[in-house]
């Protein structure tokens, strides 16, 4: 029996991977975990696979906040970091992590662990 991709809820949390070739354009991407309100769990295989099955160059994540704020929780910190590792181990070159989340009062709709020097 053959499962289709998860959809989108806008009230769990989804994650992501987005796979690049060495252009960095995106040869695709893959939903790693539907996770619920305020959590979603994945394993470092669980992320890497997609990208090394399709051969690519690098990745980067993707995931919302149903809050709306798209500020990195203690976890999310933690799992960018054990990525970032692994990805480095590997060779293979892990370009952003961005949670979506909603502009509220004036403040970036999204959060950009790139931008903000964290990888």
């Amino acid at each position: 029996m053959v499962e289709a991709e998860p959809t989108f809820e806008p009230d769990k949390e989804l994650l992501v991977v987005v796979c690049l070739n060495t252009r960095l354009v995106m040869k695709g991407w893959h939903v790693v975990s539907l996770g619920s309100l305020n959590e979603c769990l994945a394993k470092v295989r669980e992320v890497l696979r997609p990208v090394l099955l399709t051969g690519s160059y690098g990745f980067a994540l993707v995931h919302n906040h149903p809050s709306g704020d798209p500020s990195p929780s203690e976890a999310d910190r933690r799992f960018t970091r054990r990525i970032d590792e692994a990805a480095q181990m590997m060779e293979l070159r892990f370009l952003d992590h961005v949670i979506v989340g909603m502009l509220a009062l004036g403040g970036a709709p999204y959060f950009s662990f790139r931008e903000a020097g964290m990888i």
